[in-house]
């Protein structure tokens, strides 16, 4: 089975689909699929894993199109970090590799060769299993680390979550997104998928938000949109959007972690003063990518929420009793149901050939409730949770206590609590310090605050709270 993001609409048109920002070049919808179609010419006939090495790139994009269109299992990884992807070829057995630029490992078992600006590493041998006919795309659990667990993604998956996306978003062919995040992670990955299936376009730039070379980008493109996780927007609290000469900029999406009320509240005046919207929205890899999302014109009526289920999705709290409720107030785990839920996940290479296992239902492991309306609030992750000096504490919730102040982490050591600032005089923390200690009705050597200059971060912008460790 074979999946295609592009539609019939739009797929021989001269509409703008991708600015690659490195060769100043435009590419139309019809030049994208013509590219897709001439190296699906390329690759087996016969369905196949694919490794699809990522950058913040056109061909990319391209291989990515051209495995989904030819019917190939995608699992997207970064290009970089070789300890971990060599290990996934040992656990996985691709029988294709593609990639943007020469890999940094070594590509035993595999031929090589060259398709314009795509590199094809085809593998010799036979592999030990097959692939189940619904799986489309798999998605790491981990980052940066060296697990070799992945999310199954199905074709229904894809399609299902792009749609929705596109759908509560009000995604059109008028708007441009920056792409600010990796495509192997999947709120990169869904700006990807969600854009193009609505006949929008994007531009893509090897930069960061931290280099001007991303904003002129940005500036030159014209683009329309940006996506962020937290520590994004704390990057882009200190810049000052004003300053930044976007004018174009009018949607603003935020997800991959809680963010402060403060700045939600900031960026919404923000955006609002330039006849825009702020997205704040709440999902899983799980669950493809978005499981909610709280409407612009929501806020500041429901700052806080996660918002409502996507189109498609439904939530429920699992009591700890064990019982399902959508009571209002009621505390649990989310339970959350809809086309874009997982098949299952996979730890080695005969996972693969295995279907669903979850049957559209997903336990997000997230303490959360509903309102009267049915809002969804997220408290914290239920593994976030820490023993202090006897009570248990969700390391979620102290650090929103703290983020209106600045970038800030949170990690439990032994009957203690680390806590990580990029700001704060040594007596500024030590105020805060026994504010903390003060509202949350615990002994003062129950923390311990450190000044950093910059928090760890994975390759998907979030705090790495392992290297903290």
């Amino acid at each position: 089975m074979a999946v295609s993001l592009i539609s019939d609409a739009v797929r021989d048109s001269r509409d703008p689909a991708v600015f690659h920002a490195a060769s100043g070049r435009s590419w139309s919808y019809a030049q994208l699929c013509d590219a897709a179609r001439s190296l699906q010419d390329r690759l087996p006939r016969k369905k196949c894993l694919a490794f699809c090495f990522c950058d913040t790139d056109v061909t990319t994009i391209i291989n990515y199109l051209a495995l989904l269109s030819a019917g190939h299992a995608v699992a997207l990884l970064s290009a970089d970090n070789a300890g971990l992807q060599k290990s996934l070829l040992e656990s996985y057995q691709p029988e294709l590799l593609l990639s943007s630029r020469p890999l940094p490992f070594a590509t035993g078992g595999y031929k090589t060769s060259t398709h314009h600006t795509s590199i094809i590493y085809t593998g010799v041998g036979e592999p030990d299993s097959e692939l189940h006919p619904d799986l489309a795309v798999l998605l790491s659990t981990s980052g940066t680390t060296g697990s070799a667990k992945f999310v199954r993604l199905s074709h229904r998956n894809i399609l299902s979550n792009a749609a929705a996306i596109g759908q509560a978003l009000a995604i059109t062919s008028a708007d441009r997104a920056m792409c600010s995040l990796p495509f192997h992670y999947s709120y990169g990955l869904s700006v990807l998928n969600s854009h193009l299936l609505a006949g929008a376009s994007l531009a893509v730039s090897a930069d960061g938000l931290m280099n001007s070379g991303f904003w002129d980008v940005c500036r030159e493109a014209r683009c329309t949109s940006m996506a962020g996780v937290p520590y994004s927007y704390q990057v882009l609290d200190r810049l000052g959007l004003d300053g930044l000469r976007v004018p174009a900029l009018t949607t603003l999406t935020q997800a991959g972690g809680k963010l402060n009320s403060k700045l939600i509240s900031k960026f919404h005046l923000v955006m609002e003063q330039r006849q825009g919207r702020f997205f704040t929205m709440y999902g899983q890899t799980e669950a493809t990518a978005r499981i909610a999302i709280l409407p612009a014109r929501d806020l500041p009526r429901k700052l806080g929420s996660a918002g409502l289920p996507i189109p498609g999705g439904r939530f429920m709290i699992k009591m700890e009793n064990g019982a399902y409720t959508t009571d209002t107030g009621a505390r649990g785990e989310l339970i959350y149901s809809g086309p874009n839920v997982m098949l299952g996940y996979a730890t080695e290479r005969a996972d693969l050939a295995r279907g669903d296992t979850l049957n559209g239902m997903l336990s997000t492991g997230d303490l959360c409730e509903l309102d009267a309306e049915g809002y969804l609030f997220v408290s914290g992750r239920m593994k976030r949770d820490a023993k202090v000096l006897g009570l248990r504490i969700n390391l979620d919730e102290v650090e929103d206590r703290l983020r209106g102040n600045g970038p800030t982490a949170v990690v439990a050591g032994q009957d203690k609590l680390y806590v990580f600032c990029e700001y704060g005089t040594p007596s500024a923390l030590s105020i805060l310090h026994h504010q903390l200690a003060s509202d949350l009705k615990l002994n003062h050597a129950a923390f311990e605050f450190r000044r950093t200059e910059k928090l760890p971060t994975t390759q998907n912008g979030k705090i790495d709270y392992a290297s903290l460790l």
